[in-house]
């Protein structure tokens, strides 16, 4: 039991370090004043995304960005790149939420982006941006999944793992 409180507690805190690889790569003043204004709203993180399988909801974990938005103390747009550890070790220890073969996924984000793809193991499943729910197909066991989710202001990606129970 100790074990797995320690293997947890290791990868809490490569979560956090990863998140804290935070670095400022760029500003400019040579924006135009409209992209500044759409900016100034924008905060310096992407948007959360919320997982709903089977009505339980989960949140997935943000595996690294790159990200523009309006520095209001600089007066000027900046970007941001983070970068953590990869999927495979953010996942190793997670708790798989279990669901049927036949279950399907809804991803919420906190604001819809312009696309995204649903990335699970060897699958490369392509959605616009009005599709929300991704098909379990011919996935068995402990599943990681990857999603890169586009804006205006940049890329993130997330990830989750799913345990996938073969329909009785």
């Amino acid at each position: 039991m100790n074990g797995k409180i320690f293997c947890f507690s290791m990868l809490l805190l490569f979560v956090l370090m990863g998140c804290s690889l935070e670095k400022e790569v760029d500003k400019s003043e040579n924006t135009s004043s409209d992209a500044a204004d759409n900016m100034q709203s924008t905060s310096q993180k992407p948007p959360n995304l919320k997982i709903s399988v089977n009505g339980k909801n989960f949140f997935a974990a943000m595996n690294g960005f790159n990200w523009s938005y309006f520095d209001e103390e600089e007066n000027m747009m900046a970007g941001i790149e983070a970068e953590t550890v990869g999927a495979e070790a953010l996942l190793e220890n997670w708790k798989a939420e279990a669901v049927d073969a036949d279950s399907t996924i809804e991803l919420i984000f906190g604001e819809e982006p312009l696309t995204y793809q649903v990335h699970a193991l060897g699958s490369f499943y392509n959605r616009e941006r009005e599709q929300k729910e991704v098909i379990l197909d011919g996935q068995s066991g402990k599943t990681g999944y990857e999603v890169k989710a586009t804006w205006e202001q940049g890329t993130a990606y997330y990830v989750f793992p799913l345990d996938v129970q073969p329909v009785k």
